[in-house]
């Protein structure tokens, strides 16, 4: 194997991609993670192309990276993420997009030991595997608009179908933002993402997500904006934005239909390394904290406070066994105010120290840290 080969599997390793050459009609694998089940079919993307391009490919549920050398020969790179959660899935595209120039720039390099060349990055969307979504651009300002808020009501409603066919239309974010790309305006296509972001913030909150859920998406996202240094095929961008709050929006319509005390009880499980009170879960879920307090007690037969403190008490014996953490590290670990308030709780709950308990159970394993 040569040092390009091995160099190639390397890149797709650490971008976690499968990796295909196609050569006189003809692809072969280079570094597959998991196998590809359109390959056959995106042989006929590969080859209606242009030569001498980059190109980021959109398809339904997922993106290709490829490069197009000569009319028989191209590289092509597919990401492979292992998580089945679309939202997140969907983050991870998004770095893929944000990194599509450089990642193909690389890839050239290393796959001919040349110089890379100036080629374009181009960005095409397909509905289907041959279906390529051209967007037609006699289209007026009042179109644009009604297009735009057909993709915002589309997200509401959670339509899926409708969703995808009407981000294959020209809105007036979408037309702005073209703009700004084809005049190199870095600024104004992050201003063009920013504001798209915070539309789709505002209508995520009017369909139910809660508020402050909906910041911390909303700050994750302009951050990575701001820290891009150049904004490459802006629509991809505005595609990865609305899935990413449209995944959300579909995962949180499921997860309403669970009883508000097992999502209360979710949110403390995922967050029990943090400083959370019932105020702040009844606040996550626009509930009164009485209320949520007596559906809980009610279910579980423990208030969310002492449901917290069990829950980190179970914990800091599991760190007490096997873990060589101070006392002193545990409390503060799983947020106690200070250690003779945990050494206080855990006796209270456990009938023993603290000291006594790590004694008792210890397996004298070395630690983690």
């Amino acid at each position: 194997m040569t040092n390009d080969i091995i160099e190639l599997r390397l890149l797709a390793k650490c971008f976690s991609m499968n990796m295909y050459k196609l050569c006189d009609s003809q692809i072969y694998a280079l570094a597959e993670k998991t196998g590809f089940q359109n390959l056959s079919q995106i042989k006929e993307i590969v080859l209606s192309l242009k030569t001498h391009s980059f190109n980021l490919i959109k398809l339904k549920n997922n993106f290709i990276l490829i490069l197009k050398f000569t009319k028989s020969e191209a590289l092509i790179l597919c990401p492979s993420f292992d998580s089945l959660n679309m939202y997140l899935r969907h983050f991870e595209w998004l770095k893929v997009v944000s990194q599509s120039e450089n990642i193909c720039k690389l890839a050239y390099k290393l796959y001919t030991n040349k110089e890379t060349p100036s080629w374009p990055l181009v960005f095409n969307q397909y509905a289907g595997v041959k279906d390529k979504i051209e967007k037609s651009i006699n289209i007026s300002s009042k179109e644009m608009f009604i297009n735009e808020e057909e993709v915002i009501n589309d997200l509401k409603d959670i339509n899926e179908i409708a969703l995808e066919k009407a981000l294959g239309k020209i809105t007036h974010t979408s037309y702005i933002g073209s703009f700004f790309e084809k005049n190199n305006f870095i600024r104004g296509e992050k201003d063009v993402l920013i504001g798209y972001v915070s539309r789709l913030n505002q209508a995520a909150i009017q369909t139910g997500m809660p508020i402050k859920e909906a910041f911390i998406i909303q700050d994750k996202l302009m951050e990575k904006i701001e820290l891009e240094a150049r904004i490459n095929t802006l629509p991809a961008w505005l595609n990865e934005l609305t899935w990413i709050y449209f995944y959300r929006l579909k995962l949180l319509r499921k997860e309403l239909t669970i009883p508000i005390e097992q999502r209360a009880l979710r949110y403390i499980e995922n967050n029990i390394k943090k400083k959370i009170t019932a105020k702040e879960i009844a606040n996550y879920f626009g509930y009164s904290q009485q209320k949520l307090s007596n559906l809980f007690k009610e279910r579980y037969h423990l208030t969310i406070n002492q449901f917290i403190c069990n829950k980190r008490i179970e914990i800091s014996k599991k760190l007490l066994t096997e873990t060589n953490y101070s006392i002193v590290s545990i409390a503060s670990i799983l947020q106690f105010s200070d250690s003779s308030y945990y050494i206080k709780e855990f006796k209270k709950y456990t009938n023993m120290t603290s000291k006594k308990f790590r004694e008792n159970h210890s397996i004298n394993i070395k630690d983690k840290i």
